[in-house]
Order: C-alpha cells, then structure tokens, then sequence
C-alpha cells in the first residue's frame, strides 16, 4: 500500500483535527514519496532502539503515538538526540506517524479503553472535557474524556 494510503486510513480511524492545539499530530517524517509499505512498526515512543528494530524488521513506517517532533527544530544536529532520530529516520527512509490526542479521544483507542478496561469505570461515569485545571481536573491534558467518580472504581486485587 502506497504511503499516502497509510496516512489516509489512519486518520479515518481519527481525524487529526480531533487533537489537542498545542499537540503535533500526522505525518511527521515523510520518507520517499508515495513509497510502497509494507511494514509498520508501532510503539508508543520512537528511540534509537526502536528505529533499529524498524531498520532490522524492514519497516517503511513507524506509528508513534507519542510524537518525536514537538517543538520546531532549528537545527538538525547528531549532538541532540531527538534531532539524530530524525535524520536516521529521514536517512533510513523511515516515515514516522504520530497520532497522539487525536487518537486519546475517539472511543476504540488508548484512554478510554485504559480507563474502561483497567480501572472498571463505565462509558456513563465519563464525560466530555471541557477545560482542564491542573489544580482542580482529575483529567490529563491529553485526554478528551475524563472521570467524573472514582466511587464506583476498585483498583487492584
């Protein structure tokens, strides 16, 4: 499958518009055009070994869900680390996806499942962010959804 269909479908499964503002989401790195992929990696972080594993495993494309590229980068030095993994990626021909936020918010994908699966919390005991206070939230600033009650959750055994 062509690149450029990779990316389609992975933001039908998410739109990228459903992520935070301040959050980096998509094509981050875009490897040779339209190149042909048949091997992705996913990881919840890209690292040095990480891409080596994707080098060693013949992938074309790497999902990240958290971003590599998060700030504009002035420079693309071997001297900082997240600016290495770049240029061996973009040397590799590696492209790296990342979806992040946007996917923290659809309903089949990270936080929600975390909180439903993992902690016992029901769909009816979420709701909807609407803004995020780091004094008074029990929410992440990454998440659309957040929990309303722990009454009804037990953790552990």
């Amino acid at each position: 499958m062509l690149l450029s269909d990779v990316v389609k479908r992975l933001r039908l499964l998410a739109p990228l518009q459903l992520a935070e503002k301040w959050d980096n989401v998509g094509l981050l790195i875009e490897g040779s055009a339209d190149k042909n992929v048949e091997n992705v990696l996913l990881t919840n972080d890209l690292s040095g070994t990480v891409l080596n594993e994707a080098v060693q495993k013949k992938c074309q494309m790497i999902v990240s869900y958290l971003p590599i590229i998060c700030a504009p980068m002035k420079t693309l030095v071997r001297s900082d680390w997240k600016q290495r993994l770049v240029i061996d990626c973009i040397q590799s021909d590696i492209s790296v996806f990342s979806p992040h936020t946007s996917w923290d918010c659809v309903t089949w994908m990270n936080n929600f499942h975390i909180v439903k699966c993992a902690l016992g919390v029901t769909e009816n005991t979420l709701s909807k962010k609407v803004s995020w206070d780091p004094v008074t939230s029990t929410s992440f600033p990454s998440s659309k959804y957040y929990i309303n009650s722990f009454t009804d959750v037990q953790i552990g055994g």
